[in-house]
């Protein structure tokens, strides 16, 4: 159940970001305001998914990179 919850997460924040991708892309196009409160709400989502992509990314490096060889290790 985990794992489909996290993949769930990431799949929301990728859609997220391509929605903001379209807003931005094609807002122009169909006459919107930049500065509409629409655009700005799925900007901001967008945004707040590219933060938590590059945070579960960081986390994930930094966890490739430590190894325990003991449980001595492990505990200190």
């Amino acid at each position: 159940m985990e794992l489909i919850g996290q993949r769930g997460d990431l799949l929301a924040s990728l859609l997220a970001i391509e929605l903001g991708i379209l807003v931005a892309l094609f807002g122009r196009r169909f006459h919107a305001p930049w500065r509409s409160p629409t655009q700005q709400l799925v900007i901001g989502l967008s945004t707040a998914a590219i933060a938590q992509l590059a945070v579960r990314g960081i986390w994930q490096a930094i966890a490739l990179k430590v190894t325990v060889h003991s449980r001595a290790e492990y505990d200190a």
